[in-house]
Order: C-alpha cells, then structure tokens, then sequence
C-alpha cells in the first residue's frame, strides 16, 4: 500500500511537469497530495510546515543556496566568466577537453540557469558547427553535474546531509568516488560525435594562466575557506560574495545592483 501511494504521487509529478506546471507549484501540489493520501490531520501539515520552515537546519540550507545563487549572478553581470571561458579556449589544446571543461568548470558553482552559462560556452567552441543541438546539449549537461555527488556547494548534497544528520564533509568523502567515474562514463558517447575539426584557434599568451585563476578565484576561495581553514560553509560563502562584489564595483565591472536582474527567486521556493 505505501508503495502504491508513493507512485501515486510521483505519478501526478511528473503529470505537471508533461503539462508545464512550475516546479514550485508542482512540488506543492504533490506534497499536499502526499499528506492527504496518508491522512494527515490539516493541524498537524500546518504544525510540520512551521516547525520545518523556522528550524535552524532549513535557514542554513536555505542560506546557502540564497548565497550561492548571488555569488553565480555576481560572476555572471561581472563578466568573470566569460575571461574563464577565453583561458580555457587558449590553455587547452584537445578538441575533447575543449568540450569538457567549461561546463565543469561551471558546474562548481550549482546556480539556477547554470545551463544557460554554461551552454553559450559550448557552442562558442563548435564554430564550424559539426555538433547537433542535442549533443551539444547532453555535453552541458552531463558534464555540468559531474560533480554533485561530493561538491559541497550542492543544495542537494546540503539537504541529504542535513537529512542523515552527518557533516558535509563526510559524506563529500563517502561519494567523491562517482565523480570520475562519472567522468569517464561520458566519453566513450563523446567519441561518436564529430570531433575531428580543428578546435578553435586562440594562440596561447601566458596570461591565459592568469585568465583562468581570475575566473576560478571565488570558488577557489571557497575550497580554501571551507575544506582547508575549515571555516563554516556558509560563512565561507558569504566572505566570498561579499568580497568579489566589492571587487567588481570597485573595479567598476558592475554597478551595484546590476546583478539582481540575473536572479531567479523562484528558485527558493522549490
């Protein structure tokens, strides 16, 4: 019986989904959907909701993931992403790796429209336009998630860790294994496309070097704060955002709320 009413309610998910319902929507309607079909009193939704919303486990995630997705608007109006994306066109020589490590590279940063990032940084590399929009589309995006199952940046990682009630930092240990396997996992498909043209041409300049630490500085900050001076993620996070937003308006790369229109608050409520 329970497993009849679990696929029950995954049923009217993906039921929304087909019909283009917002996921905030849709995850609403199949909570309350869930409740109702386990016979859950209205008082006793409304006293789960309130004690989860206010607990202390649910503001940290949700503060993570707020600063998250204003550190990958900051990068983004700041232009720190497209200097990364001409260092790596001019460091990496392999037709492969050209493909590869944009959308890795920006997979560090999870943010709302990560795709649409990370995306146009792909069809640059095809210029003579040898790749369909589909297998364009599965490189973004497989390589783009390559590293959720241990990043601790992942809103996912955050809320099953909070679930298990264990450290980030352990489960990152326990899972770090599926990364490269992940890796590798997608080239042998990589390998049947049309690869064999000539990358793009961009002679190498040692500022190239220079290119791809500017565009990697805030989460390699980030890898030093959190899992080297083992400073609170959190924390971590927003030293980092505050510190590159003061940097890029001092710089004046952005005004200082040119950002804001990059973010996707709905995002907060899925």
């Amino acid at each position: 019986m329970p497993l009849i009413k679990l696929g029950a309610v995954i049923f009217i998910i993906i039921l929304l989904l087909w019909k283009k319902v917002e996921l905030w929507v849709v995850l609403l309607i199949g909570s309350l959907f869930a409740a109702l079909l386990y016979l859950m009193p209205p008082l006793d939704i409304v006293k789960t909701v309130l004690i989860t919303a206010k607990s202390r486990t649910t503001l940290r995630v949700l503060g993570i993931i707020i600063m998250v997705m204003i550190l990958g608007s900051v990068m983004k109006s700041g232009a720190i992403l497209k200097v990364l994306n001409k260092g790596l066109l001019s460091l990496l020589r392999s037709r492969l790796l050209q493909y590869i490590v944009p959308p890795a590279l920006i997979g560090l940063l999870p943010m709302p429209g990560g795709a649409l990032v990370s995306a146009p940084m792909v069809d640059e590399i095809d210029t003579e336009n040898n790749l369909s929009p589909e297998q364009k589309t599965y490189i973004n995006f497989w390589y783009r998630h390559i590293w959720e199952y241990f990043w601790p940046l992942y809103p996912g990682l955050v809320v099953a860790a909070s679930i298990m009630n264990v450290e980030i930092r352990e489960l990152s240990l326990n899972q770090w294994i599926f990364t490269p396997l992940a890796i590798f996992a997608g080239i042998p498909f990589m390998l049947r496309f049309n690869l064999k043209a000539k990358g793009r041409t961009i002679p190498f300049k040692p500022m190239s070097i220079v290119y791809i630490l500017y565009g990697l500085s805030p989460i390699l900050l980030i890898i030093i704060l959190y899992l080297i001076l083992n400073i609170p993620i959190l924390i971590s996070l927003l030293i980092v955002t505050a510190g590159t937003y003061g940097y890029l308006v001092i710089r004046k790369k952005i005004t200082p709320f040119s950002f804001w229109k990059d973010m996707k608050w709905k995002t907060l409520l899925v």
